[in-house]
Formats: structure tokens, C-alpha cells, sequence
């Protein structure tokens, strides 16, 4: 048994090492990247291609009408790569063998500068790459999962937000492997905004949801298994074994705007994410003119009386309980 896990452990190195300098993400941050298209095939007859730096594609040995075809879209700010230590993981298995490939999957590096604005964008040869890669799929099999820190103090430390777009794109299914995932909350948007998942839905009519993962080294492998566990099914193509949890629902009531320079918030910067006001409670001043709120139990999201006039300075969010119809999620 020694023996033959000491080959085992010698097989894992070497191929690793043919891959990468130290991995996917630590190759990245450090420019040792690939920067050309090559294509390399696994032991398992897995395919992995580097697009370019960041960008990388992970091929099963056969693929059917049944295969998801998966994109990954990894952010992280300021060089904080700790929530994606999962991503580095899954592909450093798929390399070596260890974690069994049955869905197509397109993983996507970059960074970005905010939490709440999205300064990402899809220049035209990443949307090549993504147009090539959904190429002749079904709709139905296609899905997007972005993910994100939650860098902010938070209520819930895992948050999904799903974006709002005139297609149908919050399936049964996706909100299957948010349960299987133990997400502790889900964000529902009720209108354009400026992240990712919303240009990747309403650009290719799919499936598409942000997800927030904690950065600090203890939430990050306490509160990331559930969603590391349910990844790993989704990509093997294997259903969970773990109990599926519901998160709490809530909608967007609105974005609260800034319009003066003398604009404040009447808290702490560092209030928690889902922090709850009572019905009226003033909560900030934009000029002379109070901030309070609407429903008692509203909630507020990444506030910053810093941004510029006409940006967004914060979100509010009250409760809601959805349903499925017609296999979307829907809420009244």
C-alpha cells in the first residue's frame, strides 16, 4: 500500500508539474502563466486548454446531449485570492485525475476593483472564446457561476445575487445547486446592474448567478465546503450527497442614489451587510433630505457615502419567499 501510494503521489507531481509553474491562480497573480493557446490532454483523457493568461478550459474524454457546459468567471480584489482556493483545488484534481470531469467548463481570471460595481468587462477576444465554447449547446445545458469575495462585513457570509434580465434565466436547477451548496443568502435583482453574471445573461441567455465567498482563512473553509462539495458534483456530473439547505430570499426594493456631496451614512463604515432598520428609522442624509426606511426589517447592502454623485451608495433589501413555475424561480 506504501509502495503504490508513494507511486501515486510521484504520478500527481509530474503531471502537475507539466501544467503549471506552482498552479492555476499562483501562475497567474505571478505572469508565469501561459499566454499562448495549448492544449494539454490528462491522463484520463481530460482536454485542458490555455486560452490565455487566466483563461483555461477543461474538456471531458466524451461529452452528449446531457453534458453542462460551464463558465467560471473568478474575480478577486487586490491580489486576495484566498476565497478561490477551491477553484485551484478542483483544477489541480482534474489534472492529476484525482476529481472525475463530466461537464465542460471554461474557467475565467480577473480582477476587479470593487465589490458592488463591476469594473470587469468581456473585450472581444474573451467573447469569442465564450461564444466558441457555447457554440452548438443546448440553452438548457449552459450555466454561468461568477465568483466573487465577500469582503465586506457581512450578516451571511455565502450570498448569491441573481441578475435581472428579460430572458428566463433562474432555472429550477441552478437554484438546486444554490441548496446544494448552502448559500446562506440569495439576492434577487429587479433590474439591470453592474456585475458580470448580468452581462453574461443578458448577453447569452443563460443560467447566471454571483456567488460570494468569504476571504479570511476561517470562514473560507468553514463556510465554502457546502459550495465546494456541490462545484465538484456539478462538474462529475454526480448527484449530492449532502442534505440540500434553503437560503433566506431577498429582493431589491431599491438603490439608493447619491445626488449631493453632503451625503452620510449615520453608521459605522463597517456595519455588517444585512443589517435590518426599523419602518422610518433614519439611516442616512443625503443633503438635507433623510434616508429611512421604507418596510420595517429593510435591509442594507455594501453602503459607501464616498461614491462619486450619481453613483450607487448603497442597496436595500426586504424578504421575500419564491416559488417555482413553469421550472423558473419566480416571487411576487
Amino acid at each position: 500500500m506504501i509502495s503504490v501510494y508513494g507511486l501515486s503521489l510521484r504520478f500527481r507531481c509530474n503531471m502537475y508539474s507539466k501544467l503549471f509553474e506552482q498552479s492555476f491562480i499562483k501562475d497567474y497573480l505571478a505572469a508565469n502563466s501561459r499566454k499562448d493557446t495549448e492544449e494539454v490532454i490528462t491522463s484520463k483523457g481530460v482536454s485542458i486548454t490555455f486560452h490565455q493568461a487566466g483563461v483555461i478550459e477543461l474538456i471531458p474524454d466524451s461529452i452528449n446531449s446531457d453534458t453542462c457546459h460551464l463558465i467560471l468567471s473568478c474575480s478577486y480584489v487586490k491580489s486576495d485570492t484566498s476565497h478561490l482556493q477551491i477553484i485551484d483545488s478542483i483544477i489541480s484534481d482534474i489534472a492529476i485525475g484525482f476529481q472525475t470531469l463530466k461537464s465542460r467548463c471554461l474557467v475565467i481570471l480577473q480582477p476587479k476593483s470593487r465589490s458592488l460595481n463591476d469594473d470587469r468587462v468581456i473585450d472581444e477576444h474573451l467573447n469569442n472564446i465564450i461564444e466558441a465554447f457555447w457554440r452548438d449547446t443546448s440553452k438548457n445545458q449552459r450555466r454561468h457561476v461568477d465568483i466573487s469575495p465577500n469582503n465586506h462585513p457581512s450578516i451571511y457570509s455565502t450570498v448569491a445575487y441573481s441578475p435581472k434580465v428579460r430572458g428566463a434565466v433562474r432555472s429550477s436547477s441552478l437554484f438546486s445547486f444554490i441548496e446544494s451548496s448552502h448559500i446562506d443568502a440569495v439576492v434577487l435583482n429587479n433590474a439591470p446592474t453592474q456585475t458580470l453574471s448580468w452581462q453574461i445573461a443578458q448577453t447569452y441567455d443563460v443560467d447566471s448567478i454571483q456567488i460570494e465567498l468569504p476571504t479570511d482563512s476561517y470562514n473560507t473553509v468553514r463556510h465554502n465546503q457546502g459550495f465546494e462539495l456541490a462545484l465538484r458534483d456539478l462538474l462529475s456530473n454526480e448527484k449530492s450527497e449532502h442534505m440540500p439547505k434553503k437560503p433566506k430570499y431577498f429582493r431589491v426594493t431599491r438603490t439608493i442614489v447619491k445626488q449631493h456631496e453632503n451625503f452620510k451614512f449615520l453608521f459605522s463604515e463597517s456595519l455588517a451587510n444585512f443589517t435590518r432598520f426599523k419602518h422610518g428609522e433614519v439611516f442616512g442624509m443625503d443633503d438635507d433630505k433623510p434616508l429611512m426606511a421604507k418596510n420595517d426589517g429593510e435591509a442594507i447592502l455594501y453602503p459607501d457615502a464616498s461614491v462619486d454623485i450619481g453613483e450607487s451608495a448603497a442597496i436595500m433589501v426586504f424578504d421575500v419567499l419564491p416559488r417555482i413555475e413553469e421550472g423558473q424561480l419566480v416571487y411576487d
